[in-house]
């Protein structure tokens, strides 16, 4: 038998260890700065937004979307039409081309203003960026702007609910049984777009007044932070800003409205909201499918995935994780396949690819827990030599 020695030796044993310590792999989410992003508008004027980022294109991306921004008294939206763009340059940085800023206009047409980005970036993994730069409003001077911009969260909590004991005080006005109701605003597009009403009594000046109507659309930031606009038969116009946070009970909301009346002042709306959907789960990944890349038959270099479990709902709630399908047996779930999670609070589960032939494993997570059915999540693995 030959003996290996010197050089031949050592590299041997650093080939043997490097084989058996190899780390198992993972994946980022995003490649792109492509898709929904809320962004958070901050310095001389401050809004919050959803822009769409199309995937980079010879160095460009089409900007589109809609927000509010504070002393507007109404949404935006991005002007559609070509030249509406940001250059993504070699070295990722973000700006708006010279002399083509982003325009902005109500939902009439008329102009708002426009956003020349100066410079930005992703960061590494395309889940946060930041921009910086100018706006210039309709008939004003510009000012500077930094816009910070998150994904949206795969794992959305509730913030929907009612209430009949939403408090109403400040500028004349007083309530302690405002009836309240929080929406998604589905003609938005839903999430992050939210939308408040109510009718009820109100103490106005100290004369109580029936049937007041409250209505306003806003915009929340994944801190919790809204913006939007306020609308009233009996009180007026205006704009608000304020929260909407969950919480373990439900929602909590309040808004501070400033009239566009003057004499009127300002004044807040808050509640603890009763959320109107029990047992809810949200998972992620939850791609279609979510890709586990290749592992060796060998079993040299295996891939495992961790999955989040988050209660949105106002109930906690119990399940188990089972893998189906007809590549089943290339996986298989290490931890967390039984869970209990309370409102608002997230677990973890890790499923493990594990292939035994060199082909394409399908299969599907099934989640159990959720009070309108089953969640599913199809993943896929590559066995190879």
């Amino acid at each position: 038998m030959k003996r290996l020695h010197g050089k031949g030796f050592l590299i041997s044993i650093v080939l043997l260890v490097g084989v058996l310590m190899l780390p198992e792999v993972t994946f980022s989410q995003f490649i792109s700065e492509e898709g929904e992003w809320v962004i958070q508008i901050s310095g001389k004027r401050k809004g919050t937004a959803l822009w769409s980022f199309t995937a980079p294109s010879g160095g460009v991306s089409t900007i589109t979307g809609s927000g509010f921004i504070a002393g507007m008294g109404k949404r935006f939206v991005v002007q559609e039409e070509p030249g509406q763009i940001l250059r993504i340059e070699s070295d990722g940085n973000i700006l708006t081309d010279p002399g083509r800023p982003l325009t902005i206009i109500d939902t009439g047409g008329n102009p708002l203003g426009e956003f020349t980005i100066e410079h930005g970036k992703a960061n590494g993994t395309f889940t946060s960026l930041s921009m910086a730069g100018i706006f210039t409003g309709a008939g004003e001077a510009p000012v500077g702007v930094n816009l910070k911009g998150r994904r949206i969260p795969e794992a959305i909590p509730v913030l929907e609910g009612n209430t009949f004991k939403g408090k109403v005080s400040g500028g004349g006005l007083a309530s302690n049984h405002f009836p309240l109701n929080i929406v998604e605003d589905d003609a938005l597009g839903g999430y992050p777009f939210f939308s408040v009403n109510g009718v009820g009594g109100l103490k106005i000046d100290g004369v109580e007044t029936p049937a007041v109507d409250i209505l306003s659309d806003f915009i929340v930031t994944s801190q919790g932070k809204i913006i939007g606009d306020f609308v009233s038969t009996v009180l007026g116009v205006g704009e608000i800003t304020g929260k909407l946070i969950p919480s373990k009970s439900g929602p909590i909301f309040k808004m501070k409205v400033q009239l566009n009346e003057p004499e009127r002042g300002r004044f807040s709306v808050s509640a603890s909201i009763h959320p109107t959907v029990g047992a809810r789960l949200a998972v992620t990944p939850n791609d279609n499918p979510v890709s586990f890349g290749s592992a060796r038959i060998d079993q040299t270099n295996l891939v495992s995935k961790e999955f989040t479990l988050t209660s949105i709902g106002g109930l906690g709630l119990t399940g188990v994780a089972t893998i189906e399908g007809s590549g089943s047996d290339g996986f298989s779930i290490t931890n967390g396949a039984s869970y209990s999670i309370s409102p608002t609070k997230s677990v973890r589960m890790t499923v493990q690819f594990k292939p035994t032939a060199a082909k394409t494993y399908d299969a599907t997570i099934r989640f159990t827990g959720d009070e309108t059915g089953d969640i599913l999540v199809n993943i896929r693995g590559t066995g190879t030599q």
